[in-house]
């Protein structure tokens, strides 16, 4: 069952992956709703709390939220519309990979995958 607010996250989203960036015509079809503080870390379902993600980020990130230990560490995932992600990634244009300016950066590449060939 689809996500009430579906078409609205969609929308905002511009219909791209919050995480990597791959779009609806890219997959082939709709993408999913992810709770990016997930529900059982207390996540709910306001407008800064929904993302629209590619099933291949929404399965990797699954249920993550950082403990106290990984955020002290920056192990914790990217904000799709709150973070400046050019602080923490860099992508070549030359390979298409990603890679990470910092420890946060870092982890959210290797937590998402986001280097996986099928986005290259």
């Amino acid at each position: 069952m689809a996500h009430p607010r579906l078409e609205e996250v969609r929308q905002r989203a511009q219909f791209r992956c919050g995480y990597c960036g791959v779009s609806e015509t890219d997959t082939g079809g709709l993408l999913t709703v992810d709770h990016f503080r997930p529900s059982s870390a207390s996540g709910d379902d306001s407008d800064d709390n929904l993302v629209y993600a590619c099933f291949r980020c929404n399965l990797y990130k699954l249920s993550f939220w950082p403990t106290d230990s990984d955020r002290e560490q920056g192990f914790r995932v990217l904000h799709p519309y709150r973070d400046d992600l050019s602080l923490h990634l860099h992508e070549d244009p030359l390979t298409n990979t990603m890679s990470g300016i910092t420890t946060t950066g870092s982890f959210h590449i290797t937590l998402l995958h986001l280097n996986r060939p099928e986005l290259a």
